[in-house]
């Protein structure tokens, strides 16, 4: 489902010890972080990442 969103979204999986969770671009500095199981939004997050 996440695979087919817009590429604008620039959503894209994590790595390494964040594995399993999900990103959304909101701007240069902030992102959305969360994690998905069958359809189910959990664990959202807004971060600095920069």
């Amino acid at each position: 489902m996440l695979d087919a969103a817009p590429i604008g979204w620039r959503i894209h999986r994590l790595a390494g010890a964040r594995r399993g969770q999900w990103s959304v671009a909101v701007s240069r500095n902030w992102r959305i972080t969360f994690n998905e199981a069958d359809g189910v939004v959990s664990a959202l997050d807004l971060e600095d990442y920069h």
